[in-house]
């Protein structure tokens, strides 16, 4: 009787410590954000006037960790119907999900969405050129080094450009809830997570490589 008590209250206990709370969440998903090689899914709603109005849309789609605040580097291509919906959305809306290519069982891994907006950038920037835009250009190719084949100014065959995503909200799910942390994170803190953050590392990296600083 006293063993099983002991070990409900080692259990009780470990269960405790085991316990992510939203700053260390912050810190994981800023990290999966920038150790998954740039790719994502991004979703969309079809906007008013296309025959299917209103009905979600999503695809894997690129993407580049390319400031320091966690926004995000898009190259919009129109002829992609995810980016055509941004265009055509007012608020130019999307979310970005990610999640481990690990291969582990999902409903205990930790994955990210990030909820936000498509910003503009200058003319220069945009296509790639000046300084701002060469840095954006040198980010992305080494991120996605095939990208050197459309990517602006000189990007065949379909028209693309540099555009920012901006983060408005974070829901992260880091698994079961009994154990990790489920909820938004405010902006604030993924935002600051960069200094604890590897930006050089791109290559995949599973749960148990993390580490929470």
């Amino acid at each position: 009787m006293n063993n099983c008590l002991l070990i409900a209250i080692a259990y009780l206990i470990g269960c405790v410590v085991a316990v992510e709370d939203v700053y260390e969440a912050a810190n994981l998903a800023r990290m999966l954000v920038e150790s998954v090689g740039g790719v994502g899914t991004i979703s969309t709603v079809f906007p008013t006037g296309h025959k299917l109005q209103g009905h979600p849309f999503s695809l894997q789609s690129y993407y580049a960790s390319c400031y320091n605040n966690g926004s995000l580097s898009l190259l919009m291509m129109p002829i992609c119907q995810s980016f055509n919906n941004i265009i055509h959305d007012t608020q130019h809306s999307a979310t970005i999900s990610v999640m481990p290519l690990d291969g582990t069982a999902m409903a205990s891994n930790y994955r990210v969405g990030l909820i936000g907006h498509v910003s503009s950038l200058d003319r220069d920037s945009s296509s790639g050129i000046g300084e701002e835009g060469s840095r954006l250009r040198e980010c992305y190719l080494s991120t996605h080094p095939d990208s050197h084949i459309w990517i602006p100014p000189n990007g065949i065959p379909h028209d693309a450009y540099f555009a920012r995503f901006d983060i408005d909200h974070i829901w992260y799910t880091g698994g079961f809830g009994s154990s990790h942390y489920i909820g938004y994170i405010p902006t604030h803190l993924y935002a600051n997570a960069h200094a604890q953050v590897p930006h050089s590392t791109f290559q995949t990296l599973s749960s148990h490589d993390l580490v929470i600083y």
